[in-house]
């Protein structure tokens, strides 16, 4: 583990009640979360893991990563929480983890917050990655009242030039970062706009 991915997993293993976690794209943001699981099952300090996102699609992949109990969209966990029979009853040894946690707007955090109760709950995402679609706002005021983990090293790009690109993305400059791509090969097109240069007018 790097520096970020041990102090979430500190993080995650204590006793706090909400955890945030932030990291950069192919930062191993849904990898980190698999230790933590094993070390809350090892230590009997949950009965179940769920995971939810905004995505079913999403919250699948990372369940599977995971070996959560449970997965779903929130909309989905919703409906299960409501079930006339065989509801879904999060408490206190529940632990919840939103994934993609910047994609869920006002409205589905809210809901979210009313159906899982008691539980813990661990969100992981990156504001600088996607954001919500509809109200949001409120996972800014969040990592700036409760400044989250952050998983800074990049391990699904091993090229530093390719990195930096990302940084570009990142901080917004997409015209420059799709420029070094594109100078440097890095960008193919298909189709009838081959032979067009990407990213220049």
């Amino acid at each position: 583990m790097d520096e970020g991915q041990e102090a979430f997993y500190r993080l995650g293993c204590s006793s706090a009640r909400l955890v945030d976690a932030m990291g950069r794209a192919g930062s191993g943001k849904t990898q980190a979360l698999s230790p933590i699981a094993e070390a809350l099952r090892a230590g009997h300090a949950c009965d179940e893991i769920v995971v939810a996102a905004v995505a079913a699609k999403r919250a699948r992949e990372t369940a599977e990563e995971v070996k959560a109990n449970r997965f779903g969209s929130i909309e989905s966990l919703a409906r299960q929480r409501t079930k006339r029979k065989n509801a879904w009853r999060p408490s206190s040894r529940t632990v919840v983890i939103l994934d993609e946690a910047a994609l869920a707007n006002s409205f589905d955090m809210a809901k979210l917050l009313e159906i899982i109760g008691p539980a813990k709950l661990i969100m992981i995402g990156d504001i600088k990655q996607a954001t919500a679609i509809g109200v949001a706002g409120w996972y800014g005021e969040e990592i700036a009242k409760r400044p989250p983990v952050e998983l800074e090293k990049v391990y699904r790009q091993t090229d530093e030039r390719d990195r930096a690109a990302l940084e570009l993305l990142r901080a917004g400059d997409g015209h420059a970062a799709v420029s070094d791509l594109d100078d440097r090969g890095r960008i193919h097109i298909a189709g009838p706009c081959r032979g067009r240069r990407v990213g220049h007018r």
